[in-house]
């Protein structure tokens, strides 16, 4: 799976051991329903307390190919995906504020860069060197695609489903893509026929993928 969001919350506040594991169950039950019905797919809601419970990190992991085939486009889903955190944050303060929790209670929120933004810096990093490549000697261009080769690595570790690598690496010119062995996509998991959106067909070329990995035509 890949990480689509990641919420850390400063609290003032003490909630006491005993009480922890029933607060953890609730937000896990909270969130999940707000990122089911925001990213259209099951996922997995992770709850840490640190400093007793003074900190609260909330991670949200699922599918980066079904969250951003919602909305068709790579890059414009992939915006989209990290709108659609910034509401799910919002929606988990709104429904902690009335269930109780003073605002003033709440020090610190914010997001943690999840796969989604470091996905699309990796595209602007690509982005900016292609325009400034016909400025670049041969050597420093050379030593910049190699970061970036592995950057895009690096991405694809963090991804559990194989449709999320597929996705990434098919919306890519060829020059960013690391050679097939670099990516160990039969040791990866497959999504379910039924949750995958029939609607998104990425363009394929000779970039080599295992045949289960092919998304389905669109009906």
């Amino acid at each position: 799976m890949s990480q689509l969001t990641a919420v850390y919350l400063k609290l003032d506040l003490e909630i006491p051991v005993f009480d922890q594991e029933p607060s953890r169950n609730y937000l896990q039950d909270l969130v999940g329903q707000f990122a089911s019905a925001i990213y259209r797919q099951d996922t997995d809601v992770d709850v840490q307390f640190r400093q007793g419970s003074l900190e609260v990190m909330v991670v949200i992991v699922g599918s980066l190919y079904v969250a951003i085939g919602n909305y068709g486009s790579f890059r414009s889903g992939l915006n989209q995906v990290i709108e659609d955190s910034k509401v799910l944050k919002d929606l988990l303060i709104s429904s902690l504020r009335k269930d109780g929790i003073a605002g003033s209670a709440i020090l610190e929120q914010k997001r943690h860069n999840a796969t989604p933004e470091r996905v699309r810096r990796l595209l602007r990093r690509i982005d900016r060197f292609e325009r400034q490549l016909p400025k670049l000697g041969e050597d420093e261009a050379k030593y910049r695609l190699e970061r970036l080769l592995k950057a895009v690595q690096q991405l694809t570790a963090e991804m559990e489903f194989s449709e999320d690598i597929d996705l990434l690496m098919t919306n890519l010119d060829e020059r960013f893509r690391p050679p097939p062995e670099a990516i160990p996509m039969p040791r990866r998991k497959v999504l379910d026929s039924e949750v995958r959106p029939t609607f998104l067909e990425p363009k394929r070329d000779e970039y080599s993928f295992p045949s289960h990995t092919k998304l389905p035509p669109p009906d």
